[in-house]
């Protein structure tokens, strides 16, 4: 799950904490405009990574890549052709 943390109705740590009541198994990455503007929000029971929105494209891809490990290389599931 790759989810914002301001959402218009919802903040994306509440989403991911609903996300983990469900399966303990989801891997969750926070997104924030700072990690330094967002005090409080770090890795936690509901998520597994906070990122500042100045990541790179490849370096998200890479950090998705590490979280989901084997469950993505060539795996139909998940979206990634073999």
């Amino acid at each position: 799950l790759l989810t914002d943390l301001n959402l218009p109705d919802i903040d994306g740590l509440e989403v991911a904490r609903n996300i983990r009541g469900i399966s303990r198994n989801i891997k969750t990455v926070l997104h924030t405009a700072s990690v330094l503007s967002a005090p409080g929000v770090a890795p936690s029971s509901a998520i597994d990574v906070v990122v500042d929105k100045s990541i790179r494209a490849g370096e998200l891809l890479s950090l998705l890549a590490s979280l989901l490990g084997d469950r993505c290389e060539g795996s139909p599931e998940y979206g990634v052709p073999a």
